[in-house]
């Protein structure tokens, strides 16, 4: 019976994850019905695994105050570990920040994928602390990158990645469940003539 229930947990599990409870959405983020938002002023409230304004405009050399106010960890960390933590939040626990040059600060909490949001320092034309980057012919180049752009090879397509998947993991649950319905009739044989 214990058996039985395993391979029933396994198979909902596995579906609920190719049906879209991937690690973004199980994660939170702002991927669950909360829109995105817009603001002034100088704290960023971690709320219902959303940061709150997810983009927040100051004037530079603004300290902001991130303060996490979630029954769960958060963390507070700029895109490419250019300025914040990996330092865990605890509910009620906050950390300040002061951007002092003009630039768009992103940031995310990496505990929770698709928990992001952004700090924007004056007009945001500044860098941020980022290495400048050019987009040309599709393909992303430093700035100081003279070489020529080399041809890639054509990039899979989101759709035709996510079928492969879909496809892969219905494949993988069949066959899984296929084996753990064999085991099952080999333990019935085993105990009825054994």
């Amino acid at each position: 019976m214990r058996f039985r229930r395993a391979i029933v947990t396994t198979l909902t599990v596995g579906s609920a994850m190719l049906l879209g409870a991937g690690p973004a959405t199980a994660g939170g983020g702002c991927l669950h019905g909360t829109p995105p938002s817009d603001g002034k002023g100088a704290v960023v409230e971690m709320l219902d695994a959303c940061f709150t304004p997810t983009v927040l405009h100051v004037d530079p050399g603004t300290e902001v105050t991130f303060r996490n106010r979630d029954d769960m960890l958060h963390q507070v960390t700029g895109v490419g570990d250019t300025w914040g933590s990996f330092t865990d939040l605890d509910r009620g626990d906050s950390v300040s920040y002061t951007f002092d040059e003009e630039g768009v600060y992103v940031y995310s909490c990496w505990l929770h994928p698709g928990m992001i949001g952004a700090v924007v320092a004056g007009s945001g034309t500044g860098s941020a602390g980022l290495e400048p980057a050019a987009v040309n012919g599709g393909s992303v180049t430093t700035a100081a990158d003279d070489a020529a752009s080399t041809e890639r090879p054509p990039a899979v397509a989101d759709g035709d990645a996510m079928g492969a998947l879909l496809i892969g993991g219905t494949v993988g649950l069949v066959v899984g469940g296929g084996a753990a319905v064999a085991a099952i009739r080999r333990r019935r044989m085993a105990t009825q003539f054994g």
